[in-house]
């Protein structure tokens, strides 16, 4: 009962929450296992949180609450696809957030609530993950990192150029890719007007170099 890694694709925010739209950071991706479809919502994190738990939880219930209202899964009948949530975490010290909603509520009164609330996160810890993740995921996750607070232009010519080199050209998640980039740096008023009429890494790639070579010659006279 694994997933198929290999059918692993990016899922635009739209169609599973008008909330998780506006959180552009984040990835979401759908792969195949035996059962059918399973979402992986994916948020990078550079320190720990405990309250994870609980926004992961919200995540998951507004993603449901669209699947519903755009009748891709039904309140009854066939069984919903499962959504992991999962922190990329690449903090120096070790993760010591809470990694489950019920570690941070207290026990109600004895006959009032047979279980608590509960959602679980997946932390996955950059630095100190003892399974080697495959490695086209793990290599996406390095380089999408890298994407979140680009220093210069320069830097970010060096993040696009390794993510061109890393996906095949033919690969979907390309297309996929461009379309999370312009949303990650379309938080930054500075960088994110060079990349409103890109539609590729190709185009990307062109574009930043020939920013570039714009500013050097302004610097030159």
């Amino acid at each position: 009962n694994r997933i198929d890694f290999n059918t692993l694709e990016l899922v635009s925010p739209d169609q599973i929450s008008d909330a998780l739209e506006q959180r552009h950071g984040d990835l979401i991706w759908r792969a195949l296992a035996p059962d059918g479809d399973v979402y992986l919502l994916i948020e990078f994190q550079s320190r720990s949180d405990h309250a994870m738990p609980v926004r992961m939880c919200a995540y998951n219930a507004l993603a449901y609450h669209k699947l519903l209202r755009t009748r891709r899964i039904r309140a009854s009948g066939k069984l919903w696809p499962p959504m992991v949530s999962i922190v990329v975490y690449n903090g120096e010290r070790p993760w010591r957030g809470a990694q489950r909603l019920s570690q941070r509520i207290r026990l109600a009164p004895v006959g009032l609530l047979r279980h608590p609330p509960e959602h679980e996160i997946q932390v996955i810890d950059v630095h100190r993950h003892p399974e080697p993740m495959p490695d086209k995921i793990e290599n996406l996750v390095a380089i999408a990192f890298r994407f979140e607070k680009p220093s210069d232009l320069s830097e970010l010519l060096q993040y696009v150029k390794l993510l061109d080199r890393e996906l095949h050209p033919s690969d979907e998640l390309r297309h996929q890719f461009v379309a999370w980039i312009k949303a990650v740096l379309g938080r930054s008023g500075r960088l994110a007007p060079l990349l409103t009429a890109v539609n590729s890494l190709t185009e990307m790639v062109m574009n930043l170099d020939q920013r570039i070579v714009q500013w050097l010659l302004r610097e030159r006279k």
